[in-house]
């Protein structure tokens, strides 16, 4: 009988492996930071539904308290209320929890939490990449006040109220070379910030206007979301605010 003529297994080469080792790695180096870019991407669109969000419990909030915006409010605002958190009695989270589908009462524990953390709108995603103990401040409020009443339009710790949403059309710009000044003479709502990203390096600066919010050291060393920070506006729209030094609090496009 004839033998069938034997081969040899197919192998790859020293030199073969070694190429297929570096296509991989080119094609890793490229394409990892489009990847991050776009995770990066897809975390600014959950903070940016998140303060819309926001925005649309404080409108309800509004709608059943006689038109008055909640309050009093600190100008930090940590993404929990359990006991014992900083904050809790003049958190924004605590006085929209319903209007959030949230509990008004939250626990300490672990467990507690973890489960107070899932669907808040108060958790940026960045954030939580950036800062893993979530014991910070997420959002800060804007503390530019009202000349006629001299207080923010959401009252402060001091025993200031806050004040109804209709005052907001009347508030009066009183710096003339404001870039947020409308042609008569008021804040231009659209361009004036309710509430934003909160990070270490927004409140470096010595000459920042108004008080410093409370626990700045605990907050996000750099902005979360880049070249950016996500804000709710007073016209209850979200957009982007600059983190360019010389465009600080500008609107970006």
């Amino acid at each position: 009988m004839k033998r069938r003529a034997s081969f040899p297994p197919f192998a790859f080469t020293l030199v073969e492996l070694l190429v297929v080792i570096a296509i991989i790695a080119i094609l890793a180096g490229i394409l990892l930071p489009v990847l991050t870019k776009v995770q990066d991407s897809a975390n600014s669109t959950k903070c940016t539904s998140n303060l819309r969000q926001i925005g649309m419990a404080i409108n309800s909030y509004c709608a059943e308290n006689d038109g008055t915006l909640p309050g009093p409010l600190t100008i930090e605002q940590y993404p929990r209320f359990g006991d014992g958190q900083p904050g809790n009695e003049y958190s924004l989270l605590r006085k929209l929890a319903r209007y959030l589908g949230m509990p008004d009462t939250i626990g300490n524990t672990p467990a507690d939490l973890a489960a107070a953390d899932r669907g808040n709108p108060f958790v940026c995603p960045s954030y939580q990449k950036q800062v893993k103990t979530m014991a910070g401040p997420v959002y800060v409020m804007n503390p530019r006040e009202i000349p006629e009443l001299q207080q923010s339009p959401w009252g402060n710790a001091s025993g200031k109220e806050p004040v109804r949403k209709a005052m907001l059309s009347g508030w009066v710009d009183d710096n003339p070379n404001s870039s947020k000044r409308s042609p008569n003479g008021m804040m231009d709502l659209t361009r004036t910030w309710a509430m934003k990203d909160a990070d270490q390096e927004d409140f470096a600066d010595a000459g920042l206007d108004g008080p410093k919010p409370g626990g700045v050291d605990l907050m996000a060393l750099t902005p979360v979301h880049g070249d950016h920070r996500n804000a709710l506006f007073y016209d209850w729209h979200v957009g982007k605010l600059s983190t360019e030094k010389l465009k600080k609090d500008e609107p970006k496009n």
